[in-house]
């Protein structure tokens, strides 16, 4: 996750510190810290680090479990002297995502979220903290990934034969 632009370098993707406590973070609204801790508290990623600064690229690619099956049988046998196989196969790919739609699908961050932007830097106070708000498409119940349901994420059977000459 991110903040814009904390440090003054013009590069919108600073390190988020995940705050432990609220406390340790100061916003423009109570609004606005209401949003960002419900937001928080509902997401795993989030609720499991406070206290941390998020690790690079968690949001961008999480990992993906895939598993794929194959099996295959050759025939071997003689043609005019010659050593022929036929290898009859049979493939299941993804086939975890044959018995759960989430599973083996990877995920995208959901575009409301402004590619992981949460917080906004706002400046200082008077005395020297940093205060932040919250962009308003950080709501409860937002989820942060979007599951990427395109063809090739889904399970396939396949069979196939193949003959070899010598």
């Amino acid at each position: 996750m991110y903040v814009n632009d904390m440090n003054g370098d013009s590069y919108n993707y600073d390190a988020l510190y995940i705050p432990k406590s609220k406390d340790e973070i100061l916003f423009v609204s109570q609004d606005d810290a209401d949003r960002f801790w419900d937001y928080v508290e509902n997401d795993h990623y989030l609720s499991n680090h406070k206290g941390e600064y998020a690790e690079a690229y968690s949001v961008y690619s999480p990992w993906v479990h895939r598993l794929d099956f194959r099996f295959a049988h050759d025939f071997k046998f003689k043609v005019a002297g010659q050593n022929n196989t036929l290898q009859i196969n049979f493939t299941i790919a993804n086939i975890l995502n044959l018995f759960n739609d989430t599973w083996g699908v990877s995920k995208y961050m959901n575009p409301s979220l402004n590619s992981g932007r949460i917080l906004k830097y706002e400046g200082t106070n008077a005395d020297g903290v940093p205060t932040f708000s919250t962009p308003s498409a950080v709501q409860p119940g937002v989820k942060t990934w979007t599951y990427n349901h395109s063809l090739g994420q889904c399970w396939y059977a396949q069979i196939g034969i193949k003959y070899m000459f010598n």
